[in-house]
């Protein structure tokens, strides 16, 4: 007797529930919006939370499977709640793939020693132990155009060291290497934040910097 009063009462339970959870939706729905902006939050953290690459086509996909869903939900609340969540969360995911293939760069595979480099210098800052130098329109002599990275970073040792400033063309030779790794699970990811300023190598100077006069065909300004 008491089992059968127990095994009713679940059902009830569930869909009083159910509905409560439908009530206060409904009671919040002109704040709806302001959840948007938190699903793709969450869809791109996904996306950086992943071991691994995704293949290019998984975003999209999701988000359109999800816009299809909205259109064909328009006439039912909650699964038009939930396709719009689901849009958001697959507009998050895809929104971060397209930025990583956007900003998609050369990376030196192995450290170069000695490297001999030519480039711009973009931004020159004063540090305690010399300078350091960004430079873009990086050449590196042994390194097709289509392995050598976007930018370096370069430092300049030593308290003589010259002033360098953005826009004067330099070369120097020193050693480069890739951007290091996270050196422990969850620890800061000095790579990937490279990778998304378009820095694919960094190293120092042996020694100090010449300027040089542009390549031909480029100047100061780009």
């Amino acid at each position: 007797m008491a089992e059968g009063l127990l095994d009713s009462s679940i059902p009830r339970c569930r869909m009083a529930l159910g509905d409560w959870l439908v009530e206060t939706l409904f009671a919040e729905r002109d704040r709806w919006p302001l959840w948007i902006p938190v699903a793709m939050a969450v869809g791109i953290a996904s996306y950086f939370a992943l071991p691994v690459e995704p293949a290019p086509w998984i975003g999209p996909l999701a988000a359109a499977a999800a816009l299809v869903m909205a259109v064909k939900a328009r006439r039912h609340q909650i699964w038009l709640i939930v396709a719009n969540t689901a849009l958001a969360l697959g507009g998050g995911f895809a929104a971060a793939q397209l930025r990583t293939a956007w900003v998609a760069a050369p990376v030196l595979e192995k450290e170069i020693r000695p490297a001999y480099v030519s480039g711009r210098v973009v931004a020159s800052e004063v540090r305690v132990s010399g300078r350091r130098l960004m430079l873009d329109q990086v050449s590196i002599r042994g390194l097709d155009a289509h392995e050598t990275p976007e930018q370096v970073r370069v430092t300049l040792r030593g308290s003589a060291v010259a002033a360098f400033t953005p826009g004067q063309w330099v070369e120097l030779m020193g050693a480069l290497s890739p951007p290091p790794e996270p050196s422990a699970p969850d620890a800061y990811d000095f790579a990937r934040q490279a990778y998304f300023k378009q820095l694919g190598g960094l190293g120092f100077a042996f020694g100090s910097a010449t300027v040089i006069e542009p390549p031909a065909g480029r100047d100061s300004g780009g």
